[in-house]
Protein backbone atom coordinates (compact mmCIF):
# COMPACT_ATOMS: atom_id res chain seq x y z
CA UNK A 1 0.00 0.00 0.00
CA UNK A 2 3.12 2.48 1.08
CA UNK A 3 4.16 2.07 -2.25
CA UNK A 4 1.09 2.46 -4.33
CA UNK A 5 1.04 5.92 -2.31
CA UNK A 6 4.61 6.90 -3.39
CA UNK A 7 3.90 6.09 -6.51
CA UNK A 8 0.73 8.54 -6.95
CA UNK A 9 2.58 11.26 -4.97
CA UNK A 10 5.22 10.67 -7.89
CA UNK A 11 2.71 11.11 -10.52
CA UNK A 12 0.53 13.97 -9.00
CA UNK A 13 4.09 16.05 -8.80
CA UNK A 14 4.66 15.02 -12.58
CA UNK A 15 1.26 16.05 -13.80
CA UNK A 16 1.75 19.43 -12.03
CA UNK A 17 4.62 19.94 -14.17
CA UNK A 18 3.14 19.14 -17.14
CA UNK A 19 3.40 15.56 -18.16
CA UNK A 20 0.14 13.99 -19.44
CA UNK A 21 0.84 11.35 -21.96
CA UNK A 22 1.15 7.74 -21.05
CA UNK A 23 4.63 7.82 -22.79
CA UNK A 24 6.02 10.25 -21.12
CA UNK A 25 5.27 8.45 -17.58
CA UNK A 26 6.94 5.91 -18.82
CA UNK A 27 10.09 7.54 -19.90
CA UNK A 28 10.29 9.13 -17.05
CA UNK A 29 9.65 5.77 -15.20
CA UNK A 30 12.82 3.88 -17.01
CA UNK A 31 14.80 6.59 -16.36
CA UNK A 32 14.40 6.20 -12.69
CA UNK A 33 14.51 3.00 -12.65
CA UNK A 34 17.63 3.04 -15.16
CA UNK A 35 19.45 5.07 -13.09
CA UNK A 36 18.23 3.47 -9.57
CA UNK A 37 19.19 -0.82 -10.85
CA UNK A 38 20.62 -0.24 -13.39
CA UNK A 39 18.19 -1.70 -16.19
CA UNK A 40 14.78 -0.59 -17.49
CA UNK A 41 11.60 -1.78 -16.11
CA UNK A 42 11.56 -4.14 -19.36
CA UNK A 43 14.84 -5.56 -18.44
CA UNK A 44 13.60 -6.15 -14.72
CA UNK A 45 10.64 -7.70 -15.46
CA UNK A 46 13.01 -9.78 -18.34
CA UNK A 47 15.27 -10.73 -15.48
CA UNK A 48 12.55 -11.40 -12.83
CA UNK A 49 11.24 -14.05 -15.56
CA UNK A 50 7.96 -11.93 -15.05
CA UNK A 51 5.31 -11.86 -17.88
CA UNK A 52 2.46 -9.77 -17.02
CA UNK A 53 2.70 -9.25 -13.54
CA UNK A 54 3.52 -5.89 -12.10
CA UNK A 55 7.18 -5.04 -11.46
CA UNK A 56 6.57 -3.40 -7.83
CA UNK A 57 4.45 -6.11 -6.99
CA UNK A 58 8.20 -7.89 -7.00
CA UNK A 59 9.68 -5.55 -4.79
CA UNK A 60 10.80 -4.67 -1.70
CA UNK A 61 10.69 -0.83 -0.04
CA UNK A 62 14.45 -1.28 0.73
CA UNK A 63 15.84 0.23 -2.54
CA UNK A 64 13.91 3.90 -1.58
CA UNK A 65 15.76 3.26 2.18
CA UNK A 66 18.91 3.10 0.81
CA UNK A 67 18.16 6.22 -1.86
CA UNK A 68 16.62 8.18 1.05
CA UNK A 69 19.69 7.68 3.28
CA UNK A 70 21.88 8.73 0.62
CA UNK A 71 19.91 11.80 -0.29
CA UNK A 72 20.35 12.62 3.65
CA UNK A 73 23.89 11.31 4.02
CA UNK A 74 24.69 14.09 0.30
CA UNK A 75 22.79 16.87 2.40
CA UNK A 76 24.80 16.47 5.20
CA UNK A 77 28.05 16.57 4.10
CA UNK A 78 27.26 19.26 1.39
CA UNK A 79 25.14 21.30 3.38
CA UNK A 80 22.81 21.93 0.97
CA UNK A 81 19.24 20.25 -0.26
CA UNK A 82 18.73 17.71 -2.85
CA UNK A 83 15.56 18.55 -3.29
CA UNK A 84 14.33 22.18 -4.36
CA UNK A 85 11.78 23.99 -6.03
CA UNK A 86 14.33 25.09 -8.73
CA UNK A 87 13.93 23.01 -12.06
CA UNK A 88 17.24 22.08 -14.05
CA UNK A 89 17.50 23.70 -17.37
CA UNK A 90 20.44 23.20 -19.50
CA UNK A 91 21.38 26.04 -21.50
CA UNK A 92 19.64 25.11 -24.56
CA UNK A 93 15.98 24.88 -22.59
CA UNK A 94 16.98 28.41 -21.03
CA UNK A 95 17.31 29.91 -24.80
CA UNK A 96 14.40 28.18 -26.14
CA UNK A 97 12.49 29.33 -23.11
CA UNK A 98 13.79 33.20 -23.81
CA UNK A 99 12.75 32.83 -26.75
CA UNK A 100 9.58 32.01 -26.44
CA UNK A 101 8.68 34.64 -24.66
Amino acid sequence: MRGIQIRDELTDEWKKRGVDQPQEFSILTAEICKATFGVTPSEYKQHKALKRENLRDHMTERGGSVAGKARKDLESKTGKNIVTKENYLDQNSKQLEKSEN
